[in-house]
């Protein structure tokens, strides 16, 4: 059952974030921008309410200058061990731009750079997204 949970609220969070923010209860503030590998990305540090199902209440969003996330650091309240997932492979669906692959390294809380060479923790594809109208069964 936990491990049922855990898939369900990153799936959740995996597919409306940065939607989410927009509902009640969310703490958004921009963040100094972010340089690394000759680009440039705004920070938006986010504050969860405390009852929403998630990886930890504090996260730092990184997005390209297309808008698009690119990179999500955590650190993750259970173990107290930093994370940071990295959003690739971007496909329109609806009108709705999702990053179809993410890759999760673990990172050294105190340290802003995950160790890249390392193995993921996780690594998820999705390969069919669709959107339907709400209350549709097909």
């Amino acid at each position: 059952m936990h491990e049922l949970y855990f898939v369900g609220y990153a799936f959740l969070n995996y597919l409306s974030t940065p939607f989410l923010f927009a509902e009640p209860g969310f703490e958004v503030a921009e963040g100094n921008p972010y340089f690394g590998a000759g680009e440039k990305w705004p920070r938006l540090h986010v504050t969860y309410p405390a009852a929403y199902p998630t990886h930890s209440r504090e996260q730092t969003l990184y997005f390209n200058e297309k808008g698009l996330l690119k990179r999500l650091d955590y650190v993750v309240e259970v173990v107290h061990g930093g994370a940071s997932h990295f959003c690739l492979e971007y496909k329109t669906v609806g009108g709705i731009v999702f990053p179809t692959h993410r890759r999760a390294l673990g990172r050294d809380p105190k340290q802003e750079e995950p160790d890249r060479s390392a193995p993921p923790g996780i690594e998820v594809t999705i390969s069919d997204i669709q959107i339907r109208p709400q209350g549709s069964r097909t």
